[in-house]
């Protein structure tokens, strides 16, 4: 009954979604991430490479963290490009924990990047690395948010 209820659950969920991208355009320029504040940026930044890192082995979930983080770069001028980032430091460090899943298989590394995110390291990191955390995009660039989008 329990796995029938998710099911429904995840049928209805992807029809209300398919249902609201038929209402309104797929691409919204700017994406929202412009909106968010650089400090803000900088964290899903770190949580997107975490992503990438945990899942390495699925290439298509690897694949879609790092154009993530790659798209959330395009607004905040973030990036974790070399070896030498403390967020490379941080995830691995809470990649290495040991989380003990009910199932007794699973290693939940999403659960770890999820608590890397909300953690005070990561926070610290954010305020010491971002100089101007309450900024964002769309404050600093104003006359370029009703530009169309930039074609592929």
């Amino acid at each position: 009954m329990k796995k029938t209820l998710i099911s429904f659950f995840c049928i209805y969920a992807t029809c209300a979604i398919a249902q609201k991208n038929q209402e309104e355009p797929i691409e919204k320029w700017p994406p929202q991430a412009a909106y968010r504040n650089y400090l803000q940026n900088y964290k899903d930044i770190a949580l997107t490479y975490c992503i990438s890192v945990a899942y390495k082995t699925s290439a298509e979930a690897s694949k879609d963290a790092i154009a993530s983080s790659n798209g959330i770069d395009a607004w905040s001028y973030y990036a974790i490009r070399d070896e030498e980032s403390p967020i490379i430091a941080l995830t691995k460090q809470y990649l290495q924990k040991n989380y003990n899943a009910k199932d007794g298989k699973s290693r939940l590394d999403l659960m770890k990047c999820m608590d890397m995110y909300h953690s005070e390291e990561l926070d610290k990191l954010a305020k010491d690395y971002v100089q101007r955390p309450n900024d964002n995009w769309v404050k600093d660039n104003p006359d370029r948010v009703n530009e169309n989008p930039p074609r592929k």
